[in-house]
């Protein structure tokens, strides 16, 4: 009875031990999932802003080539106008200085209106030097305009150009964090795998221990069952004893 007692207190110990080992363990486990889905949550984001980060970059790449196709054509436009000014202006500071142009000008390269300033200028026509300055101002004005135009369009490709360059950056920078999330989220992936079979292993031996608990318990309650209806067999047996000798005694 002795051992049997000692049995089951060794039973307890283990089953304690059992049962707190498997608490930690399901702590482990808790603390690992919510690891795990912060990960994931930090994963999920890093992947949108990858996506973004290439809307933007491919958004800017057309932009920049919509700039770069815009400011090619200001600048051949802004060329051959400013081309044509300048040579209307030649003309007209010719008529003012009473000057005939050079033969060697390609008159018929340039518009109507300059080949016939050239042709007046020609046939000596006399203007007034007044007029002419103040035409000449305006040619100046147009020029600066067609310039001012064309620093504008290259302004702005060079803004779409440091963006571009930018969004590149920014990109990689997604890639790479986009990456780095993604091998954090699968080492906490692996710590919540392995937490997990620790639990599943941990559970197994708790119940192994409530089993032979239980078992112990069984026997324990056998015993006393078997030990309660021994002492009242006897004392039924001692009390039938007692009443037999009342009755010899009456006898005799």
């Amino acid at each position: 009875m002795l051992q049997q007692s000692k049995l089951r207190k060794m039973h307890k110990k283990k089953l304690d031990e059992d049962q707190a080992d498997l608490i930690y363990k399901k702590g482990e486990l808790h603390i690992a999932t919510d690891n795990a889905n912060d990960a994931q949550d930090i994963a999920t984001l890093k992947a949108s802003e990858e996506g973004d980060a290439l809307k933007t970059k491919n958004s800017a790449h057309a932009d920049e080539a919509e700039k770069e196709a815009f400011l090619n054509a200001e600048t051949s436009r802004i060329n051959e106008e400013k081309e044509v000014l300048e040579e209307v202006g030649d003309i007209l500071e010719s008529l003012k200085d009473n000057e005939v142009p050079a033969a060697e000008r390609r008159l018929l390269s340039v518009p109507s209106q300059a080949a016939f300033l050239a042709t007046l200028a020609k046939q000596g026509l006399q203007v007034d030097p007044e007029a002419v300055d103040k035409v000449l101002v305006s040619i100046a004005a147009l020029i600066a305009e067609g310039e001012a135009l064309r620093d504008a369009a290259q302004g702005a490709y060079d803004d779409a150009v440091a963006f571009t360059a930018a969004s590149e950056k920014a990109y990689d920078d997604a890639v790479k964090c986009h990456v780095a999330a993604d091998a954090e989220l699968a080492a906490r992936l692996e710590d919540k795998g392995m937490y997990q079979s620790e639990v599943d292993a941990a559970t197994l031996v708790h119940q192994a221990s409530l089993d032979a608990t239980a078992e112990a318990n069984v026997d324990r309650d056998a015993k006393l069952i078997f030990k309660e209806s021994e002492i009242a067999r006897v004392n039924s047996e001692t009390k039938d004893l007692n009443d037999v000798k009342d009755l010899l005694k009456g006898l005799l």
